[in-house]
């Protein structure tokens, strides 16, 4: 079975159910969690033993990170996804997957 390293964007209450899920997973072999709060990253790194960073390009331009899971609010969803995609990486995102249909 082949394994992917899984990043979670965003780390508050649905993002830390989205670390706590994907470190479930047997498909998951490597979980990064970030967001641009230090202390944010500090509590999840503590809470779960992960690596964690405040740089979203540490994630995009990571070979080992295939999918980016997106719990930021909904105004960040498009931008964030766009950028995953444009780097070759698999996303999900909690709904909307944008504020307006542009």
């Amino acid at each position: 079975m082949k394994q992917i390293g899984a990043a979670v964007i965003g780390l508050g209450g649905n993002g830390l159910n989205a670390v706590k899920a994907a470190m479930k997973s047997e498909y998951v072999n490597q979980v990064v969690g970030v967001d641009l709060k230090q202390e944010a990253c500090d509590k999840c790194s503590q809470q779960f033993k992960i690596s964690t960073t405040t740089n979203l390009d540490d994630v995009l331009t990571n070979p080992d990170i295939v999918l980016i899971y997106i719990c930021t609010p909904n105004s960040s969803h498009y931008p964030i996804g766009k950028e995953a995609i444009l780097h070759g990486k698999k996303v999900c995102m909690e709904k909307p997957m944008g504020i307006n249909l542009e």
